[in-house]
């Protein structure tokens, strides 16, 4: 029942109080179904101002964590691209070892000793190139845990802990350690 309808009933109703009930009850009902319909309404508000809120917040904890990701990005490229570079160079170091004792081997044959000369300054030279340098160290060096690795210790002429025989060279990358030099040292003057 409209409302006009409501308005046209209650001016042609007669005063009997039957009339008066029925008119309050429909009254009412209409109140009713109007306060029901307001309800959802409200609460559908409430579910969907409630639904906004948590995409607001997902949608900012997803531009935050898009922000942190976006700022390590170049830290953990830098990382692996390090790390990927210092696994080649130690496999290269591996052949310049190999180099070395070829060289060492083809002593007596000058042609060989020759080539592998060669193929080893052309490979000192490569890593040279990518920043990788040999370590500088003498026989009467003081050992140094930074950059040597002690492979045996032997009683010398020299000192405790002075190198007295270098057993594979260490290499550097720009400023780090990039293998340790393997080393001999004193264990003390011979007495």
């Amino acid at each position: 029942m409209s409302v006009r309808e409501i308005d046209f009933e209650k001016e042609n109703f007669d005063s009997s109080d039957e009339n008066l009930v029925n008119y309050a009850k429909e009254l009412s009902g209409a109140v009713k179904e109007h306060e029901s319909l307001i309800e959802k309404k409200e609460s559908r508000i409430e579910e969907l101002e409630s639904s906004e809120k948590k995409l607001r917040n997902d949608w900012a904890s997803a531009l935050a964590e898009q922000k942190r990701l976006s700022e390590k990005m170049p830290e953990y490229i830098e990382s692996r691209a390090k790390h990927v570079v210092n696994n080649f160079m130690l496999s290269v170091l591996e052949i310049v070892d190999n180099l070395e004792l070829a060289l060492r081997a083809a002593e007596s044959d000058k042609n060989i000793h020759m080539g592998i000369q060669m193929i080893y300054k052309q490979t000192l030279s490569l890593l040279e190139s990518k920043g990788v340098t040999q370590q500088l160290i003498n026989v009467g060096d003081d050992f140094d845990p930074q950059k040597h690795e002690i492979i045996e210790e032997n009683n010398s002429e020299y000192e405790k802990n002075k190198i007295i025989e270098v057993k594979s060279n260490g290499y550097m990358i720009k400023d780090e350690v990039l293998r340790h030099s393997r080393v001999s040292v004193s264990s003390g003057i011979n007495g």
